[in-house]
Formats: structure tokens, sequence, C-alpha cells
């Protein structure tokens, strides 16, 4: 998992943010599942090997007040 400025894209193509960063939103955090331990998961990784990337917008004290799944990539 990567909290903050540490996002790692797959694809670096930017429509995957744009939306998102047009609206406000920051990037708050990635699941990536190349970083798994070796058994963590049992089975299919439920994004193919991939990862999601979590947005959301702060308040004026900096506290998440909304979250948006921004998007997977594999």
């Amino acid at each position: 998992m990567k909290v903050g400025s540490g996002r790692r894209l797959i694809q670096e193509e930017d429509y995957y943010v744009r939306t998102l960063i047009r609206d406000g939103c920051e990037f708050l955090l990635q699941v990536d599942e190349n970083g798994f331990p070796e058994g963590f998961v049992l089975g299919d990784y439920p994004f193919g090997y991939g990862a999601l990337c979590v947005y959301g917008k702060r308040g004026i004290g900096g506290e998440v007040v909304e979250v948006a799944a921004g998007f997977t990539q594999f």
C-alpha cells in the first residue's frame, strides 16, 4: 500500500486522473497487488495483479472529507 505522494501508475496516461484533479481531488492511497507478500491472496487477485488508486478531497484542517475510488489499473 502506498499513501500520500507515492503513487505509482502502471499506465501513465493522464486521462486516469484528469477529471479527478479537475474536480479538486488529490491522491490519497494506492493498493498495489504487486507489493503483496507471497501467499497473501488465495486464488485470483481482485484487481488482476494490478492496483486501485483512491482519490479524495480534504477539508480546511487537512482531514479527508470526501473519498472517491479513482480508478484501477492492471
